[in-house]
């Protein structure tokens, strides 16, 4: 059986300019750990957090 690789350039081609704007995006902001883009969208606070909150 013959399985052809996975061309990721053209994967990457279709979706380029969404891609690009997401990492420039990442740069731009400065906050390469813990920015925005990478945190969950449903993200809540640790309990550690929570209860110093309290």
């Amino acid at each position: 059986m013959n399985v052809p690789f996975l061309d990721l350039r053209a994967a990457y081609l279709e979706l380029r300019d969404e891609i690009d704007a997401a990492v420039r995006g990442v740069l731009d902001s400065g906050w390469h750990v813990l920015g925005a883009q990478v945190r969950p969208k449903t993200c809540t606070p640790p309990p550690l957090a929570c209860a110093q909150k309290v």
